[in-house]
């Protein structure tokens, strides 16, 4: 396929400056559709390490690398590339700045806030930052960090912030603290750091780029990173939809803005968003790794109006995958309790892969086709965790291919599904084997097991009776336990360590009962088992002794109820 031809480039400027006086020369604004603030302490403890040995040095410049601009109809310039770098040296700055007002020197301290921060409108005496970040970042960058009685209060602070006002605050503490560490090393504080700004002002350098449009500017972005630049896929990608989208490019925006207002809502990191965006893809086009995705997208988008639509479609599957992690999220509420019961599960067993899958059911199924079909992704979850037939290449590999099914319109029911997926599903008499001999070394998925077993063991009349899933009520308790001192030398070293965490040994159990139980004699637990509420742990007290033997034979009964408990058709 031809590979779309970039947008010309009918005017550019490039020329190599001070990242000071980049700050100190213009208004600077970061797009609302740019990720939030996410360098991380390793990235700025490795700028103010460099910034130091260079300037320690004498060296006559240090490049940082290129910085890409276009300006809006007032003047401003809209960042495209390089606001991680613009943010942090301002946070440098404002560092420097507060150690200048905590010696009450208010010349200096005020004549950095003006030169690189912050300028005052004469008429109303109001303050412009020089800098301004997205609106989710902003005001705290402001208020916190920008502002003259910012201080470093995240011992006090409530943790409450999103991710990147978190990392916005520990910039300023670390550069705060390398500030205060330069101070005390000098006779001359007050010379040394004004040095720090004259170098980051003339010598720490950028290749400012301005370009007269948002699509030459995309296209600077891409030529920038053939070169080698280390950009994050979900940049790549943001700024390839942006140019193919042309004229069209302020629809494609609003439309990733409101993904990743989304995303960042429920939590998401920038390897999040492009997981989520990779899983997209897959759920339409098969498995797409994420070194590939990039490729992908750009040999397939090849026109503005595809562009517009997959930021569109970004943008309406970022509110479906948000809930996959939350299943009491107001978007299940249209399906009812079996979808949510669901997604709770799947997210309990951490079932990322199966994601593609899952967005294409809810987008291309109907109401009761997805009532059939995602409690039949548990079972097949459960049962690939039990059985381990393939591994999870070939498993996302084999998700991947069904929801490109499913998306394109060939697999239209929960019953289609199973028997199209058949060459890789663990068979009934495959799970029970396995089931038979399989240990659980993480107590999530033992809690999650025995709470799905029971409900299967319970009798009608008693069902409504769920297991409380918080773990500080009810615990996963090893019925031969951890220690063999001193009343399990029956079972040898060499059983104990084979048998601790099979699924036989395990019961539910109230914390008050386990905690009673402990490390006692098999006799003495008996007496904890025996008064839960727990069918299954009940059942446990009926017996006289508990070895190897016991463990084995109540696994076998276990490992049938677990065919039936996770079965491999629709319900």
């Amino acid at each position: 396929m031809r590979k779309p031809a970039k947008t010309p480039i009918e005017r550019l400027d490039a020329r190599l400056d001070g990242i000071g006086h980049v700050l100190s020369d213009r208004t600077i604004i970061v797009p609302p559709y740019q990720r939030p603030y996410s360098w991380t302490d390793e990235h700025i403890t490795d700028l103010l390490r460099d910034l130091s040995d260079a300037i320690r040095y004498k060296d006559t410049e240090y490049f940082l690398g290129t910085v890409v601009f276009t300006k809006n109809n007032e003047g401003a310039h809209f960042v495209i590339d390089g606001q991680q770098r613009l943010a942090t040296v301002s946070i440098i700055i404002c560092a420097i700045r507060n150690y200048f007002d905590c010696v009450n020197d208010k010349e200096r301290a005020d004549g950095i806030h003006q030169g690189y921060l912050a300028r005052k409108e004469l008429r109303g005496l109001t303050e412009t930052a020089h800098l301004k970040l997205i609106a989710a970042d902003n005001v705290f960058y402001e208020k916190e960090v920008l502002g003259r009685s910012a201080k470093t209060k995240s011992s006090t602070r409530k943790k409450m912030n999103p991710a990147s006002h978190t990392r916005l605050e520990n910039a300023l503490r670390l550069a705060t603290e390398h500030v205060n560490s330069i101070a005390k090393q000098t006779q001359e504080p007050a010379q040394v750091l004004l040095d720090w700004v004259e170098y980051i002002r003339d010598k720490a350098k950028v290749i400012v780029v301005e370009v007269n449009d948002e699509a030459g500017a995309y296209t600077i972005f891409e030529v920038l990173n053939d070169r080698g630049l280390d950009l994050s896929v979900s940049d790549l990608l943001k700024n390839f939809v942006f140019r193919i989208a042309e004229d069209k490019v302020g629809e494609s925006q609003e439309h990733w803005t409101t993904m990743t207002a989304v995303l960042e809502a429920s939590g998401a990191e920038e390897k999040d968003l492009r997981t989520f965006i990779r899983h997209v893809w897959a759920s339409q086009y098969g498995l797409t790794r994420e070194k590939e995705l990039y490729d992908s997208i750009r040999k397939t988008i090849t026109s503005k109006q595809r562009a517009v639509d997959f930021a569109k479609e970004l943008s309406e599957q970022a509110a479906v995958y948000a809930g996959l992690a939350n299943p009491s999220d107001e978007f299940w509420k249209h399906y009812g309790a079996t979808v949510r019961q669901s997604i709770e599960a799947l997210g309990i067993l951490k079932a990322i892969q199966i994601r593609p899958l899952v967005l294409a059911i809810l987008k291309r199924f109907n109401d009761k086709e997805v009532n059939r079909a995602l409690p039949m992704l548990v079972c097949w979850t459960v049962r690939f965790l039990v059985v381990g037939k393939v591994g999870s290449g070939p498993l996302e590999n084999g998700y991947s291919e069904r929801a490109k099914e499913v998306s394109a319109g060939t697999i239209k029911t929960a019953k289609s599904l199973f028997t199209a997926s058949m060459s890789f599903l663990a068979s009934d008499d495959e799970f029970e084997q396995a089931f038979k001999t399989a240990r659980v070394s993480a107590n999530y998925l033992g809690r999650y097991y025995f709470r799905a077993l029971e409900q299967t063991a319970t009798s009608a009349s008693t069902r409504e009776l769920v297991i409380n899933p918080s773990e500080e009520s009810v615990t996963l308790e090893h019925i031969m336990p951890q220690a063999r001192e001193p009343h399990w030398k029956h079972i040898t070293a060499e059983q104990h360590k084979a048998y601790l965490k099979r699924i036989g040994n395990l019961a539910l159990l109230d914390k008050d009962l386990n905690e009673y139980s402990g490390n006692l004699s098999f006799g003495e637990k008996k007496k904890a088992l025996s008064k839960s509420q727990i069918t299954l742990t009940q059942e446990i007290a009926e017996s006289a002794t508990w070895d190897v033997k016991a463990i084995d034979a109540r696994q076998v009964r276990l490992a049938k109820l677990a065919v039936s408990t996770w079965p491999l058709k629709p319900f």
